[in-house]
């Protein structure tokens, strides 16, 4: 039977850091990283989007990050009503996923910016 182990040097020293920074610092700090990361979310789902008028693509807008008891949310969206019979399709009508794919798109650079954050928050703790 095979074992494996591994050690993480420092993991008690990031331990007491992110507990003097407290929760709240860290989820706020994760919902700027978040915001500054909605952008490009939001062009790729302009650039996804199919154009016939250009009111699909001329509603889509960063969301309101919102920080909940278990993280940070937020995103890119649409208040136009026919939005999801587009990304979905309906009726028939395939489907055109714009929204979706900007997120998959940009996920990694978003988890980037997350990591980004953290290193920061992390460092300006003695």
């Amino acid at each position: 039977m095979a074992s494996l182990k591994v050690t993480l040097e420092g993991f008690d020293e990031l331990m007491q850091k992110l507990d003097t920074l407290g929760r709240r610092t860290i989820i706020e700090r994760m919902g700027r990283a978040l915001q500054s990361s909605q952008e490009q979310v939001v062009a790729d789902a302009k650039a996804g989007s199919p154009v016939e008028t250009g009111a699909l693509e001329a509603s889509i807008a960063p969301s309101e990050v919102r920080i909940g008891s278990r993280g940070v949310l937020g995103g890119a969206e649409t208040d136009l009503y026919y939005a999801r019979w587009v990304e979905y399709g309906a009726g028939g009508r395939p489907a055109y996923p714009f929204l979706r794919p900007a997120l998959d798109n940009n996920q990694a650079a978003i988890v980037e910016a997350f990591k980004a954050a953290l290193r920061e928050a992390v460092s300006t703790v003695g």
